[in-house]
């Protein structure tokens, strides 16, 4: 990776970006690298998150990190910007294939205060400091914005956008993930035209968990191919 390109790094499931900080500051030699938070307080489909996000990017060539929740607004971005390369982190592309979140009545669940513990083993990994960080990222959000979020997870469907997105595109898989399967690995194999698929060894919440090893996966794609 050079020092010319910038990072939009897009939140998971909270939306806050707060639990961005491990990750950045990991960071190599980039430009820039930009969180872009989701509203805490108003209920808004994909479409209408790509547009509040767009007005954030940058208009230089940038990479576009999907987390989570993010991977399929990241894919839905790519109908108005061309990012270098798309990076979905323990993400999905259809939401039909995720039988372990489809078994999880999430809306219910977000309604009300998750244990911390159960927090640390499903999506931290034990990690109780970062499981802390997503309580309180959590917390922040309206419950309704959050159970709004979880059936957009359930309803989504991004395989057009990424079959129709040109560029590379990176799945981080997390090889400790207990919310999203092996098989969201293999729709993006099947489905992207240019693809690279990396098993990190970590949680649900790999950048945090994993921040290094997630950039040596980064920067091992992009040079692969020209940044511009």
């Amino acid at each position: 990776m050079t020092a010319g390109v910038n990072v939009v790094l897009l939140p998971g499931l909270d939306g806050t970006g707060r639990l961005f900080d491990r990750f950045e500051q990991a960071a190599p030699n980039v430009k820039s690298v930009r969180r872009v938070a989701l509203p805490p307080d108003r209920v808004l489909t994909y479409d209408e998150l790509a547009q509040w996000v767009l007005p954030a990017l940058p208009s230089e060539p940038f990479v576009l990190i999907g987390e989570s929740f993010s991977g399929p607004l990241a894919l839905r971005l790519t109908r108005s910007v061309q990012p270098v390369a798309v990076v979905l982190c323990a993400s999905f592309v259809r939401a039909s294939a995720l039988a372990r979140l489809a078994a999880v009545p999430l809306s219910f669940c977000l309604r009300i205060a998750p244990p911390k513990s159960a927090v640390s083993a499903l999506m931290a990994g034990g990690d109780a400091e970062l499981a802390n960080d997503l309580v309180r990222a959590i917390a922040s959000v309206d419950k309704a914005v959050l159970s709004a979020r979880a059936r957009m997870v359930l309803e989504a469907d991004a395989r057009a956008d990424l079959a129709a997105f040109p560029g590379r595109v990176l799945y981080l898989q997390a090889t400790r993930d207990l919310l999203v399967g092996n098989g969201q690995a293999d729709l993006v194999r099947q489905t992207s035209q240019d693809s690279r698929v990396a098993e990190v060894d970590g949680p649900h919440l790999l950048l945090q968990a994993r921040p290094v090893d997630c950039w040596r996966q980064i920067t091992m794609t992009l040079g692969e191919k020209p940044l511009s």
